[in-house]
C-alpha cells in the first residue's frame, strides 16, 4: 500500500472482538520498544505495540525493521489480509520507523531503488496475476512507452496532475496534485473537479448522500461510449481509465436504499436505461493542494513504477500500459 508507511500485523491480543479475525498472529519474537502507536486511516484505525524484528518479503529481508503488533483494529475486519505493508515514504510513518523498502535500500538488499505494481482485473481474467516487484520492474507486465512523473512532495507518492480530460477536452477545475496509491478501488477527486468532470459526461448526475457525508458519488449511463470515459493527464500524457474499472456497479434500488436517499430510490424505478455508479468520487482531502488520490480504478490499466532516484536524483512515479 503506497498510501501508508507503517507495517502492522495482528498481535496475539487482537482477536475477532478487537477487530482482528485473521490468522496467523505476530509471535512477539522481536524486540519490544515499550511504546504504542495509533494510526487513523480513511477506512478505520489501528492501535499496536511497537516492535523491531526481521521482515522478509519475497526473499528480501530487512533487519531491525519496525512494525506494529496490533491490539485493536477498526474497519479492517472484512479485509482479505490481516496486516499491511506500507510503501509510502518514511516521513509518512506514524510510528516513526523507517519503511521496509527504504531499509532494504539502506541495507543494500536491492539492486535498483524501485518497486512496481501490476494490478489485474476480474473482467479481464487477470485478477490472480497481480504482482508487487521489489527492486526492479517486471517487463512482462507492461508494453509501450514509460512516462516518468517527478514526485513533488514526499510522504505519499505525490505528483502533479495536469488535468482530467473527457472526450479530448480538459474539464474545469481539474489541475492539482495526486497521491498515487494502491489502497482501494476508486479515484478520489476534489469535489469541484469531480463536478467539472461529470458535467462533461452526457447523462451523468451526482448522487446526494447523507447530510454529514464529505463525499459525492456520481452516476452515468452504463452503455456510454468509451470516449466519454475520463482520462487523467500526467506530465503532458493522457492516461485513460478502462471502462471496466470506471464502472463501480449498476445503480439499483438497493443501493439507493443503502445510502438512505428516498428521492434516488424513486428515480431508479423510472430509469429508461441502466445507470452505473462511477469509480471517481468527489471528496476534499486537502483543498489547498487540490489533492486527488488515484487508486486501483486507474492503476489496473497502467503499470506503476515507484523509483527513489531516477528523476534527476529525485523520486518519481512512472506509468506504462499494463498488459
Amino acid at each position: 500500500m503506497a498510501g501508508s508507511a507503517d507495517i502492522f500485523l495482528p498481535g496475539p491480543q487482537c482477536g475477532s472482538p478487537q477487530g482482528c479475525p485473521r490468522y496467523p498472529k505476530y509471535d512477539l519474537r522481536g524486540t519490544d520498544q515499550n511504546r504504542s502507536t495509533t494510526i487513523i486511516y480513511g477506512s478505520g484505525n489501528v492501535v499496536g505495540e511497537d516492535y523491531t524484528d526481521q521482515v522478509t518479503v519475497a526473499g528480501l529481508t530487512a533487519t531491525n525493521q519496525g512494525l506494529l503488533s496490533l491490539t485493536q483494529a477498526v474497519g479492517f475486519d472484512t479485509a482479505n489480509a490481516g496486516g499491511l505493508l506500507g510503501m509510502g515514504f518514511t516521513s509518512l510513518a506514524r510510528s516513526g520507523f523507517t519503511t521496509y523498502f527504504e531499509n532494504l535500500i539502506a541495507q543494500g538488499k536491492v539492486a535498483t531503488e524501485e518497486f512496481a505494481f501490476y494490478l489485474g482485473r476480474e473482467a479481464s481474467g487477470t485478477a490472480r496475476n497481480s504482482t508487487l516487484t521489489l527492486g526492479g520492474r517486471d517487463t512482462s507486465k507492461f508494453t509501450g512507452n514509460i512516462t516518468q512523473v517527478p514526485v513533488i512532495e514526499q510522504g505519499y507518492w505525490q505528483v502533479a496532475l495536469d488535468s482530467v480530460q473527457v472526450n479530448g477536452f480538459s474539464a474545469p477545475f481539474t489541475s492539482g496534485q495526486a497521491a498515487i496509491d494502491t489502497g482501494t478501488t476508486v479515484v478520489l477527486a476534489p469535489t469541484a473537479a469531480a463536478y467539472g468532470i461529470f458535467a462533461f459526461i452526457p447523462g451523468a448526475f451526482p448522487i446526494p448522500l447523507a447530510s454529514d457525508s464529505a463525499q459525492t458519488i456520481f452516476a452515468y449511463p452504463c452503455d456510454i461510449a468509451a470516449e466519454w470515459i475520463p482520462a487523467i493527464q500526467f506530465a503532458g500524457t493522457s492516461f485513460v481509465i478502462d471502462p471496466n474499472d470506471f464502472n463501480f456497479g449498476v445503480l439499483t434500488q438497493d443501493f439507493a436504499d443503502f445510502v438512505g436517499n428516498e428521492t434516488l430510490s424513486d428515480l431508479v424505478l423510472n430509469f429508461v436505461e441502466p445507470m452505473c455508479v462511477a469509480a471517481i468520487i468527489g471528496a476534499d482531502i486537502e483543498p489547498t493542494e487540490n489533492l486527488y488520490v488515484v487508486w486501483d480504478a486507474f492503476l489496473k490499466n497502467w503499470y506503476s513504477i515507484f523509483n527513489y532516484a531516477n528523476a534527476g536524483g529525485q523520486p518519481s512515479v512512472s506509468f506504462a500500459k499494463a498488459v
